[in-house]
């Protein structure tokens, strides 16, 4: 076990350098014509970059990565083995900290560390000296050791372990978390789904994971202050004008999934970011685990997924009419998928303090609340 530990530790360190407050840290990009780019570390929002001290230049020439990090084949392959044996993460801070763990049989080990550490490069390959700060093997905190490490093609390699960023090369999906880094929301969170979604940390139309956000009717892309079929987007005459696949219910054009115009989700926030499924909403609902519970005084559900990641929902109702119903009593929360068999609805995820599930389909004019979702099938 202290072999690993100790192997487990220098990976960490190679991923970061110490990072000290009197330090000036800048964003350095390397033209080819040899000139460079300086940018100010106030100005940086995506940190997957190469840093350089201005106060001490010969502390490191080479990059380093921050980030989320899962062990991989030397190829750069990610691991998605746990069911067979041990696949390590690892968080990589840029104030020169960061926390290991291990995933064992789809759960997360008991065995996890933080740590402080200070990294040397020169070119693709340095030193790290990493110290044990917190441990659940109490006998392990102080512990530190100085390895030998290498980055080279977004590779951290050390002994016999590799790791990659997550999320990396993934065309759109750079920035993916285990947990949210800083208050910068929303977040992609890895919840290890055998379909590789991540979902984000907060509701459309929120600022944290706690809060409500917006209320939506199915296929809307604006709240309102009347949630009713009179009101609704997609009737005309008291039939279905569009999203329907019953000639007695409106217009059929058997279309099952909302297009990304009216997907609430992309229409606000753009980039990957869709409204989940129905196969997705049930993804999730079989194979996270669920607790009703209380976040920063919100009542919600948290899902934690088989690497030990979770998101938080918060117990959010609907809204009907001109009134508000359920808050804190259960959560409904959209999917992009049509009820086919009753067209005037659309599934959605629930959940209360003891159920949780995808259902068949809600009335599309009322209010609920979305949670997207990113995935490359999207």
């Amino acid at each position: 076990m202290m072999k690993k530990f100790f192997l487990l530790q220098f990976f960490l360190g190679l991923c970061q350098i110490a990072a000290f407050a009197q330090m000036d840290y800048e964003l350095v990009i390397d033209k080819t014509d040899g000139s460079e780019i300086v940018i100010p570390v106030e100005d940086i929002e995506q940190m997957f970059f190469r840093e350089r001290n201005t106060s001490q230049p010969d502390l490191l020439d080479g990059p380093f990565p921050v980030g989320q990090w899962q062990e991989c084949k030397p190829d750069g392959t990610l691991r998605d083995d746990a069911t067979e044996y041990e696949v390590m993460h690892m968080n990589i801070y840029s104030n020169g900290t960061g926390d290991w763990w291990t995933v064992t049989k789809g759960k997360t080990d008991e065995y996890r560390y933080s740590f402080n550490y200070t990294c040397t490069m020169n070119g693709s390959s340095g030193s790290v000296t990493m110290t044990i700060t917190a441990s659940s093997r109490q006998s392990d905190v102080g512990q530190s050791l100085t390895m030998p490490v290498t980055y080279e093609k977004e590779i951290l390699h050390g002994g016999e372990i590799y790791y990659k960023k997550v999320g990396g090369g993934t065309g759109g999906e750079s920035n993916v978390y285990y947990e949210c880094p800083d208050g910068n929301h929303p977040h992609l969170i890895d919840l290890g789904l055998p379909s590789g979604t991540k979902w984000a940390c907060c509701n459309v139309g929120a600022t944290t994971p706690e809060q409500d956000g917006g209320y939506y009717a199915w296929g809307e892309t604006e709240e309102k202050d009347e949630y009713y079929s009179s009101t609704y987007k997609w009737v005309e005459n008291g039939k279905l004008s569009k999203y329907c696949t019953d000639s007695k219910r409106g217009i059929v054009d058997n279309k099952t999934l909302l297009d990304l115009a009216d997907d609430v989700a992309h229409v606000k926030w753009g980039g990957v970011w869709v409204m989940p499924t129905l196969d997705q909403c049930e993804e999730l609902a079989k194979n996270c685990s669920f607790v009703w519970t209380t976040q920063n005084g919100v009542i919600g559900c948290k899902f934690t997924g088989s690497n030990g990641c979770s998101i938080f929902l918060p117990a959010s109702g609907w809204r009907d009419r001109y009134s508000l119903g359920n808050k804190g009593f259960s959560g409904y929360y959209w999917s992009s998928t049509l009820n086919e068999s009753s067209p005037r609805g659309a599934r959605y995820l629930f959940f209360d303090s003891s159920f949780v599930s995808a259902f068949q389909g809600y009335y599309r004019y009322n209010g609920l609340t979305v949670r997207p979702v990113s995935s490359s099938n999207n």
